[in-house]
């Protein structure tokens, strides 16, 4: 098959996918509340005094998968969703790259453990 009977012309309309980055109280929070109909994933305990939307803080990766997971198959009234905050979500996702890589005698209790740089490679 010809590969210029394959050529497409549409354009894919996709959500906007955005990473705020700032210091502590200058508003990313704020600003991520204002967004339509938000739900927040609080990795850390950062809302202050603002009242939104959001499910418990996860206590390892297989919690932020659960809530990824029922915002994109249950009926919902959320149309944002936001990370409140990645720096604090990165640790459960070494927990479970730990986790998924130990067996038998291989034990992985921290990121490092895998040797220089090996463990984030994962």
């Amino acid at each position: 098959m010809s590969m210029l009977s394959r050529v497409q012309a549409e354009t894919k309309i996709l959500p906007p996918r955005v990473v705020i980055h700032g210091a502590g109280g200058v508003g990313k929070t704020t600003f991520a509340a204002s967004m339509h109909k938000p739900i927040f994933l609080p990795c850390e305990d950062g809302e202050g005094i603002l009242k939104y939307p959001k499910f418990p803080c996860p206590t390892d990766y297989a919690e932020v998968m659960d809530a990824v997971e029922d915002l994109l198959k249950a009926d919902h009234e959320y149309r944002s969703f936001a990370v409140d905050t990645i720096d604090h979500m990165e640790p459960l996702v070494w927990g479970e790259t730990c986790r998924a890589h130990s067996s038998g005698k291989n034990k992985y209790d921290h990121i490092e453990s895998f040797g220089y740089a090996k463990g984030y490679l994962f």
